[in-house]
């Protein structure tokens, strides 16, 4: 499946939801089987969500790879504040894009950590 920008993938349906860039080599762990966590991001603890999408700039392939998960829970980092790994399950690949990381957020950032929905 190829995708343009978040609004081809993200519905109603999915709640609010925490979407991520990641490239190679960041903390970054998928697991088609069990948890997979992305970390370390400044999140509020407040913040609440259903989905996690996950925009993954691969540059030695040269491509932008885009996950989809479930929401499961926040882990502390260790000595750092305000710090979180997110961790979800249920992660698939479900597409690629051509687009910019800003282009494919919609929101014209490069902020690496944004969220859709009510929070």
């Amino acid at each position: 499946m190829s995708i343009k920008t978040i609004n081809d993938i993200v519905t109603e349906e999915d709640g609010n939801t925490i979407v991520i860039f990641s490239k190679f080599g960041e903390t970054l762990d998928l697991r088609h089987i069990g948890e997979s966590r992305s970390g370390n991001w400044k999140i509020k603890d407040e913040r609440d969500f259903n989905t996690v999408v996950i925009y993954f700039r691969n540059e030695v392939a040269k491509e932008n790879l885009v996950f989809k998960g479930k929401f499961v829970d926040y882990e502390d980092v260790p000595d750092e504040e305000n710090r979180k790994v997110v961790v979800m399950k249920e992660v698939k690949n479900i597409g690629t894009t051509d687009s910019m990381w800003t282009e494919f957020n919609t929101q014209n950032t490069s902020n690496p950590c944004l969220y859709i929905g009510n929070n």
